[in-house]
């Protein structure tokens, strides 16, 4: 126990005799790695960050209907459950992040064409993605932050998005309206030419057949109101502007980082160097079950080398002897 106490004593100072034989080499890898992370960082562009504020519509239920109405089945069953869950915002925050909302912005800003040739949609809205931040606060405000280099076209980008859901939201309600106003208008002929026929029916019918007509008439008159009008879906609570200030490039950490991590990489192949570099010559390991001084493994060169130490031991023993004897 106390011969594997010793090794490992022998061990940590050996690692730091090692360390302090390859210091400067390592220190001056680690301040250059340290300095050339600050200069990349300091020559990359400055980025900028425009944020949009918007609130979804507040007490009307027109909207919900209008993105409902077009859906049918299992999809609007999904959707409903989108709604029971985190209202208007989280379906927009859907349609935000939607292929639809960023192929629309692809094509108004020509960005395809500006990210040069070998560059796919593909790639362009998965950029487009990658710099753009949707989030919902607990109240249902949501928040729409862009990061460009260009501070104007970061917020061009983000109002562009409100510019985008605000269209989208409004077709889809149209539609469901103009679908909803032709149902309304067929049913309404199909009750008339039935109440025409009177005489063949009963007269609880009669009564629940004209009850349903004057229902549906006033849900009609709605309807083409509602198909007309065009309700705004979107209020903006803050409107994205121009950026003054950019983003922290982080310089500094980012030197730091590099200078430790070149720091710890420098010292392991210093270890390993030294190490590889006395088994080549002396071949000793050290065995901890076997004591501090156990020769396992010798090479060629480790066999000579401790010839040549036993030859000056002996020569050393001779020449003591022979002292000893003169005097």
């Amino acid at each position: 126990m106390e011969k594997h106490q010793n090794c490992q004593e022998i061990d940590i100072v050996e690692i730091i005799r090692v360390l302090f034989r390859y210091k400067m080499i390592i220190v001056v890898v680690s301040l250059l790695s340290c300095f050339v992370a600050m200069m990349i960082s300091v020559r990359q562009p400055r980025m900028y960050v425009a944020n949009t504020t918007i609130v979804p519509p507040i007490g009307t239920s027109s909207g919900q209907d209008g993105l409902l109405g077009k859906l049918s089945g299992s999809a609007s069953s999904l959707f409903q459950g989108v709604f029971n869950k985190g209202g208007f915002s989280g379906l927009y925050v859907s349609i935000l992040k939607s292929r639809a909302v960023a192929n629309a912005l692809i094509d108004r800003f020509n960005l395809l064409e500006n990210a040069g040739e070998g560059t796919t949609r593909e790639d362009v809205r998965t950029s487009l993605m990658n710099s753009t931040t949707i989030e919902v606060s607990s109240n249902g405000i949501i928040n729409i932050s862009v990061v460009n280099a260009d501070p104007n076209h970061a917020a061009e980008l983000a109002n562009a998005y409100v510019d985008e859901l605000d269209q989208l939201n409004k077709r889809l309600s149209g539609a469901q309206a103009t679908s909803k106003r032709v149902f309304l208008e067929n049913r309404l002929v199909e009750i008339r030419e039935d109440l025409s026929k009177i005489d063949n029916l009963k007269t609880r019918e009669v009564e629940f057949k004209e009850m349903l007509f004057e229902m549906l008439a006033q849900q009609y008159e709605l309807a083409k109101i509602e198909e007309v009008k065009g309700m705004p879906t979107i209020q903006v609570l803050d409107e994205a502007v121009v950026p003054d200030r950019g983003i922290a490039r982080g310089t500094v950490g980012k030197g730091q980082i590099a200078g430790v991590g070149a720091f710890l990489v420098m010292s392991c192949l210093a270890l390993v160097y030294d190490y590889l570099k006395r088994k080549g010559q002396v071949g000793v390991t050290l065995d901890p079950a076997q004591g501090c001084d156990a020769n396992v493994n010798e090479t060629p060169v480790a066999v000579e080398y401790r010839e040549r130490r036993k030859i000056v031991s002996t020569h050393r023993t001779r020449v003591e002897c022979k002292e000893d004897t003169l005097v």
